[in-house]
């Protein structure tokens, strides 16, 4: 039998599905007191103490390094993935996300923007992050620089985080997206000195 676990991320209580695939993950549990018996980001090798700026991405890193299903899931307490068009029906079932795995390396959201990502990433970030950015992928990963330039200017999108794949394919986007935040952190408090 495979074992798949959708982790669900929060920072708050919320109405819990009624269903053993979706743990609750509260992120950010290293600053908080109250989680709510929910299983913990600040527990085992973690990164809670960064929450504050990278928010449910404490989570992910949590489950790569802690959990050890051979199929992982990130979701938000009011972000889920449903069955059907346009995210009508029922919410996902591990029957289902097998079967889609079979054929897929990942299950995505995706969604076409009235503008392209880097004018709608200066909705939330400074022009001057997004440069730094582009100039850490170009020096630290070279390789992907080309795809993140594409990727900025095109009008698609993969929002808020939300995924179900293989560990594997988890473990091999996490050996790259950390290494890339630290990167990009170092940057930024570089110029912040400055």
């Amino acid at each position: 039998m495979v074992d798949v676990k959708i982790y669900v991320m929060t920072h708050k209580k919320y109405d819990l599905l009624d269903n053993d695939l979706y743990t609750p993950l509260f992120v950010g549990a290293e600053c908080e007191q109250e989680t709510f018996g929910y299983l913990r980001d600040d527990v085992g090798d973690n990164i809670s103490s960064k929450n504050d700026t990278y928010s449910e991405i404490t989570g992910l890193y949590w489950i790569w390094k802690n959990s050890t299903a051979e199929i992982l899931g990130l979701n938000h307490y009011k972000r889920y993935f449903k069955k059907g068009s346009l995210g009508s029906g029922d919410y996902l079932d591990k029957e289902t996300i097998i079967k889609d795995l079979q054929n897929n390396d990942i299950i995505l959201n995706k969604r076409k923007q009235a503008i392209k990502n880097w004018d709608l990433f200066q909705n939330f970030l400074s022009e001057e992050d997004l440069k730094i950015s582009c100039e850490v992928i170009k020096e630290k990963f070279p390789q992907y620089y080309d795809d993140y330039v594409k990727i900025l200017n095109d009008r698609y999108l993969y929002p808020y985080c939300v995924f179900v794949a293989r560990k594997e394919l988890v473990d091999d986007y996490c050996s790259w997206l950390f290494p890339f935040l630290q990167a990009l952190e170092d940057n930024l408090d570089a110029v912040d000195r400055k």
